[in-house]
């Protein structure tokens, strides 16, 4: 019966409003026609509704209102709360109780559901730690003072996460197994975005056995925060760089921490120290400018000795004439010959050019020269003649 009087209302309204724009009545008398219609509706149905009546110049209309509820929660994006907070908030007040059968809930269970008036409270538990709990409140389920039933609320997901990120963790794609360049790249992946806010280098322990390591570490771009760079920038101890990151160091968007990390095998070597170089004193330490003087030039940690005569450059105050003649070699040692000097009276040692000897991370000597290692030549006085 109701429908069909709404409907004959409408109707009539309609042609109301035609027949008053198209006879231009004044606006005093649509609104008290309306007023007129309204109170018959009244006394005939004795039913009661909420109206609204606007005086527009060309029109009016009637309004009915129903309540409309909005679910709304605090939590924002993936969560891993066993228990939710959830509101209801209606535009205008409702009759009654809510009951927590009214709502329509998928992967949840309603608790402490409390309110009157136009808010209520309540909690939603998870039923599985994972995928999404949703919770609706369908129309017709509650009344405003009028009697209007509620429309349809709008629907509210909640993902729902209490998976541990995994971590792996690899040198980076271009990064050598050893090097003496810094820096030193490694690449981590998570398997799921995490809270960039959570992860800094601090996160790193070193697992290896070089010391003194300074890490730095960049997201990557467009990886939604699963891959990231990290890098050592600095290292004072030669050795061995594997980064490992210890369990629940990291936490993913839901507040999972992560789960322990990979251990590698063996790491990034670092090591820029070059070959060690040492020299003998000459042999002998000091004659006349006829003598050839001998020092042993010794290597060590070099997986290639390249020193040749050319490499060797003589100083001092007696060089004049002075050239290096042999260079001989046994194992990582090199014997340094040098005769020919013309000068009397002063020192004379050698120095090493650099890059005489590299080890197996490239690593080049520098040029080596020890003040300590000279010969001295000295002039040999003419021998005096007395008669016997």
């Amino acid at each position: 019966m109701s429908i069909i009087y709404y409907g004959l209302s409408l109707s009539l309204h309609l042609i109301i409003g035609r027949v008053f724009k198209g006879e231009r009545l004044i606006e005093t008398r649509k609104r008290n026609f309306i007023l007129i219609f309204v109170f018959i509706h009244f006394f005939l149905t004795g039913c009661t509704f909420n109206v609204k009546i606007e005086s527009l110049s060309d029109e009016s209309s009637v309004v009915f209102k129903k309540p409309i509820p909005t679910l709304s929660t605090v939590v924002v994006g993936p969560t891993n709360l066993t228990t939710i907070p959830v509101r209801i908030d209606f535009n205008t007040p409702v009759n009654g109780t809510i009951e927590d059968h009214f709502f329509t809930v998928t992967n949840g269970v309603i608790s402490n559901l409390s309110g009157n008036g136009t808010s209520y409270t309540f909690n939603i538990s998870p039923l599985l730690m994972s995928g999404a709990v949703q919770i609706h409140f369908p129309e017709d389920q509650v009344a405003d003072t009028a009697g209007n039933k509620n429309v349809a609320s709008n629907t509210l997901n909640i993902n729902i996460d209490s998976t541990k990120p995994a971590v792996a963790i690899s040198k980076n794609n271009t990064q050598s197994v050893t090097t003496n360049t810094l820096p030193v790249e490694f690449k981590i992946e998570f398997s799921e975005p995490i809270d960039p806010s959570s992860f800094m280098s601090s996160d790193i322990t070193q697992n290896g056995t070089a010391t003194g390591i300074t890490w730095d570490l960049v997201v990557t771009p467009n990886t939604e925060n699963k891959v990231w760079i990290l890098r050592a920038v600095a290292v004072t101890g030669m050795g061995t760089l594997i980064p490992i990151i210890d369990l629940d160091k990291i936490n993913d968007l839901a507040g999972n921490g992560n789960l322990a990390s990979n251990v590698m095998n063996s790491g990034v070597t670092f090591d820029n120290v070059p070959p060690g170089i040492a020299m003998s004193m000459p042999v002998p330490t000091s004659g006349t400018k006829n003598t050839e003087f001998v020092w042993t030039v010794t290597y060590s940690d070099a997986d290639s000795i390249t020193l040749g005569i050319n490499d060797v450059v003589i100083t001092g105050t007696a060089t004049a004439g002075c050239s290096v003649t042999d260079i001989s070699l046994v194992g990582a040692v090199r014997t340094v010959k040098v005769k020919g000097c013309t000068s009397q009276d002063g020192n004379m040692g050698i120095q090493i050019k650099a890059d005489t000897a590299r080890d197996s991370f490239g690593n080049k000597t520098p040029i080596y020269t020890d003040v300590s290692s000279i010969a001295m030549i000295i002039e040999v006085p003419p021998k005096k003649w007395t008669r016997g």
